[in-house]
């Protein structure tokens, strides 16, 4: 769906690949290996024109990291003290 008009599009404009970081396993980096599909919007007048599928709880734009990494870190920074006392 394009996020400027809301318009569904089957119109394939080409795709590429992404490599998402994702959260490690056996303690070593994991890289996804993902080819998502760019999309022409068919609204004429949308100023977008094309647009890039997003796997819903996977991808989101212009984030090179999963969202699975996005919230572990997010948590990790919460949990850690701002400050300690010496």
């Amino acid at each position: 769906m394009c996020p400027g008009r809301g318009v569904w599009s089957n119109r394939v404009h080409g795709s590429y690949l992404r490599f998402p970081a994702d959260v490690p396993s056996a303690g070593r980096r994991v890289v996804l290996r993902l080819r998502v599909r760019r999309f022409a919007c068919r609204d004429t007048v949308c100023p977008r024109r094309t647009f890039v599928e997003q796997i819903a709880g996977l991808t989101r734009r212009h984030v090179q990291r999963t969202e699975k990494l996005c919230s572990d870190r997010h948590s990790n920074q919460r949990s850690r003290p701002r400050w300690s006392m010496r």
